[in-house]
Formats: C-alpha cells, sequence, structure tokens
C-alpha cells in the first residue's frame, strides 16, 4: 500500500480553509496512508485557529513565494506520493485509490471542477490525450489541471522541486520538465478536485506576471521552435473540442473579473 501527503500552503485563507480540510478529512479519515500538512506563512486571520481545531500538523514558512512554502512541505514529507492544494481548493475523491489502481506511474492526474464563487456556474477541465502533451507544454499550456494532480516524491527528487525562481507559474514549469524526462503518466476520468474562482485569488490577481513567467519558462526551455505555430493550431483545436467549450471558462473569467470592479 502506497502513502500520500497533501500539502496545503496558507496565509490569511479563514475564507476557505475549513472546506479545504473536511474535503481531505474525507479521505484521511477512511486511511492512515494519507497525511494532511499546512504550511503556513504568518496568517493574521483565524486560519490558524480552524487548523488547530482539525488537529492538522503545521509548519511555519516564511511569505514571499508560495512555491517556496510547498517545497518546504514536500522535503518534510516520507510519503510515495504527494500533491498540494491551495486553500480554497476541495479534493473530491479518494485520489489514494487512484495511486493504488496504478503500477509503475509518475503523475496521475484527472479532471477539474471550476467553480465561479459568485454566481456558482461550474466547467469541467478535461485533461488532454497525452499525444498532445507537447503541442500545450510547446505553445504555454497545461495538458491538465494542477490541483489534485498528483506526482511521486522520487519525481519531485529528480527535478530538485519547484523551480523557485518563478512566484505564479512553478507548477508549468515542473510539468513540462517532467514531461521531457519521459515520465510516466496515467489520466484518470474522475473529477479529483474543485477550485474556486473568485476576486482575492492569486491567478487573477497576478495573471499578466504569471503570462510573462509562463512565456519565459516556455522560451527557456523549448528554445525558438520552428513548428510552434503549428503545435499551436492543434493544441487550440483539440483543446476546445476534447473539453468542454473553451467560451464558457472565458465567460466565467470575465464574470469573475467584473466582479471584482
Amino acid at each position: 500500500m502506497k502513502n500520500l501527503t497533501i500539502i496545503t500552503p496558507t496565509l490569511n485563507a479563514e475564507k476557505f480553509i475549513e472546506d479545504c480540510i473536511l474535503s481531505v478529512s474525507k479521505i484521511t479519515q477512511r486511511s492512515n496512508n494519507v497525511n494532511h500538512l499546512v504550511v503556513d506563512s504568518g496568517s493574521i486571520d483565524n486560519t490558524l485557529e480552524i487548523i488547530k481545531k482539525y488537529k492538522i500538523k503545521t509548519l511555519y514558512y516564511p511569505p514571499g513565494n508560495i512555491y517556496k512554502a510547498i517545497n518546504y512541505g514536500i522535503k518534510k514529507s516520507k510519503a510515495d506520493f504527494v500533491t498540494y492544494i491551495n486553500s480554497d481548493d476541495q479534493l473530491n475523491i479518494n485520489i489514494l485509490n487512484e495511486i493504488n489502481s496504478k503500477n509503475e506511474v509518475d503523475i496521475i492526474t484527472g479532471c477539474l471542477e471550476i467553480i465561479n464563487f459568485e454566481t456558482n456556474e461550474k466547467y469541467i477541465w478535461k485533461p488532454l490525450p497525452k499525444y498532445l502533451f507537447y503541442s500545450s507544454y510547446l505553445v504555454g499550456g497545461m495538458p491538465f489541471p494542477q490541483s489534485g494532480t498528483i506526482f511521486s516524491k522520487k519525481l519531485f527528487n529528480n527535478l530538485n522541486g519547484f523551480n523557485t525562481n518563478y512566484k505564479f507559474a512553478a507548477d508549468y514549469d515542473f510539468f513540462c520538465r517532467s514531461y521531457l524526462k519521459s515520465v510516466n503518466y496515467a489520466i484518470s476520468s474522475n473529477i479529483l478536485a474543485s477550485i474556486n474562482l473568485h476576486k482575492n485569488q492569486l491567478s487573477f490577481i497576478n495573471r499578466k506576471a504569471h503570462q510573462e513567467e509562463i512565456k519565459k519558462i516556455e522560451n527557456n526551455i523549448f528554445k525558438n521552435n520552428k513548428f510552434k505555430l503549428i503545435h499551436f493550431l492543434i493544441y487550440r483545436f483539440f483543446s476546445i473540442t476534447h473539453r468542454q467549450p473553451f467560451s464558457r471558462l472565458i465567460k466565467m473569467i470575465k464574470i469573475n473579473s467584473s466582479s471584482r470592479n
């Protein structure tokens, strides 16, 4: 039986952290092989009181870079597999079952439910087929959602964790480098996790910086590829036809953005 550690970085997360903890506890209560670890960066609201109520082990890491906190938590784990979910994410199923049902796998991913917190509109992000991963990474796109994606501690160590030179897109860099290492992927048809779109979400507040980092990573890893336009067209065509209509997600983002004005 393999084991799993779920890392949650927090900073003033009182609005969502309890739902996050409860979603994970549904898994940890069923198995001694799943552990939830919170890495807090100095919350001054009720985050720590909520975490303490549920007796979740909590470590401190200085604020400034969420991936440094995630790296710190993963390095403290002795589990075979790890994943991280943000404080406003929730796990939907017992992802340990996904691990134990697969052999010789480095990364396990699946579907993600995206929920607009203001409107409750929902969108299912489905992973692309594995043969489209290269096209996706080459043009700066993630072929599968990070939330709920599980990876082996061995892979994490081999890649020296998340590159903390990046503050917003180190997950894209990590999975790009994983792909180039020819790791073994398993794709589940299950919805592994849910995330909430909301006005305080870092990925929206810093979306310009996020895109700039992705561009930098893309150029650093893939250099200049003369077939990039072809891969972009392939990626866009299949990402729209394979997943639910892309226009729905764009509409949700626009709704979410307008709610901040």
